[in-house]
């Protein structure tokens, strides 16, 4: 018995540590924690969203979602409220990173939660000047 606890153990660090290396693949770190940001059942939540690079202009918001879908959107410089259409849910930052992977996009780093899988860090060409983009996630709070 304790032969087989230890051994679920070690395999379970073997797993943990690989899962977060960086040469591990980015679509094996987007299965686990994909499925581990599943496997937590959140459906209602609320996080900063910031974008740099890519898209000029954007303002950083607080994207408010209710039952997988973006309820609220509000410009956190000025607490303007923007319209929800368009801003993603972390369901759909999972998708677009996926996208990214079957694109063959090689420059792409994800950062993820460690307690909730969620990315916390999208950047796709991060040593290209302005051809890079960056999205941040934080201040995730649930609902």
């Amino acid at each position: 018995m304790r032969l087989i606890c230890g051994t679920a153990v070690l395999a379970l660090v073997a797993v943990s540590c690989t899962a977060t290396d960086p040469t591990f693949s980015n679509s094996a770190q987007l299965a686990i924690h994909h499925s581990e940001w599943q496997q937590q059942n959140i459906h209602n939540y609320t996080f900063d969203y910031t974008v740099y690079g890519g898209y000029p202009g954007q303002t950083p918001v607080r994207i408010e979602v209710r039952a997988d879908t973006v309820l609220s959107v509000v410009a956190r410089s000025n607490g303007a409220v923007l319209p929800s259409a368009g801003w993603p849910t972390v369901d759909r930052l999972f998708s677009e990173i996926a996208h990214r992977i079957a694109a063959g996009n090689d420059q792409l780093q994800v950062q993820y939660d460690s307690s909730l899988g969620y990315p916390v860090d999208i950047e796709t060409n991060p040593h290209v000047g302005d051809g890079g983009l960056s999205i941040n996630v934080e201040n995730f709070r649930l609902n």
